[in-house]
């Protein structure tokens, strides 16, 4: 299941679906892009061709700036390893350069800490992993949603008050923890280039979740609203966001939530905008 990743439009897959939904939705919908599955491959860099997380892919995040081509599709690989994906014979391209990645979290962190004493990851060099504190592998999670700070109707989405968010997870295994469990945050991101990491929220924990049922994020999207339909990857603070999720790799479930709640309690990262600041502040209010 981990061993490669593929795109393929949930119509062909399920031709059923477009009758389920019925003509006059379905005709509201794109022409279908993906009709059989599409490999997903980056090249690795050099002298690398071999690490495990070359040889097996998994949970990269698709997502679209809403600044950006219609056709234009992106790729999250890693937080802050941005991609865009070319054609079926090619492998993804980076959109930034390795500099670009790089993102740290605001000192002082945590909010006791002394001069000096914050934390940074030296290997991986994300804002997400100084926030997490530690340098291991991180994937993931979910799509990449955009969102603009503010209610619907209120204002008109432009880039210094709309961003990009995502979940990301990190598994944590016996020895190493007590039990199986999942860390997971929300990265938030510009929403154009350089699509530099913003904010990282503090952990995130479902309602129920136990020392012997753990549980995974694997899908995040807005509901309809009743405004638009299909529903794009863009909304607004006051638009609900359904997260999909799995309990122990063996039953599924879903909760509803408003999309400010994803953008509460974050840690801002090093160089985050004044507009960012100001626009999320105002968000909490």
């Amino acid at each position: 299941m981990c061993q490669g990743q593929f795109l393929i439009d949930v119509r062909a897959a399920l031709v059923e679906l477009e009758q389920v939904l019925g003509p006059e939705f379905s005709s509201l919908l794109p022409p279908i892009r993906f009709a059989s599955p599409v490999g997903l491959r980056r090249d690795a860099p050099p002298g690398q061709e071999n690490h495990p997380r070359y040889q097996r892919e998994k949970n990269w995040a698709p997502g679209q700036s809403p600044f950006g081509s219609v056709s234009e599709l992106l790729l999250m690989a890693e937080p802050g390893q941005l991609f865009r994906w070319i054609s079926n014979d090619e492998p993804v391209e980076l959109v930034l350069g390795a500099k670009d990645h790089r993102s740290a979290v605001e000192e002082p962190y945590p909010a006791t800490a002394k001069p000096g004493e914050t934390w940074h990851s030296r290997k991986s060099m994300t804002c997400v992993h100084d926030v997490m504190l530690h340098d291991e592998h991180v994937h993931q999670s979910t799509p990449m949603l955009t969102l603009t700070l503010c209610h619907r109707g209120s204002c008109e989405p432009d880039r210094q008050h709309t961003v990009m968010l995502g979940m990301i997870q990190r598994r944590q295994d016996p020895p190493a923890a007590p039990l199986t469990w999942y860390d997971r945050r929300i990265a938030v991101y510009e929403s154009s280039p350089p699509y530099s990491m913003l904010s990282v929220s503090k952990k995130l924990t479902y309602r129920g979740e136990t020392d012997s049922r753990y549980i995974w994020t694997g899908s995040m999207s807005y509901y309809t609203n009743h405004t638009e339909f299909p529903p794009p990857n863009h909304g607004f603070l006051d638009d609900e966001i359904w997260l999909g999720f799995g309990v122990n790799d063996a039953a599924a479930g879903w909760l509803d939530i408003r999309a400010s709640e994803l953008v509460a309690d974050h840690y801002l990262c090093q160089g985050a905008p004044a507009e960012y600041r100001y626009y999320r502040q105002n968000s909490l209010a």
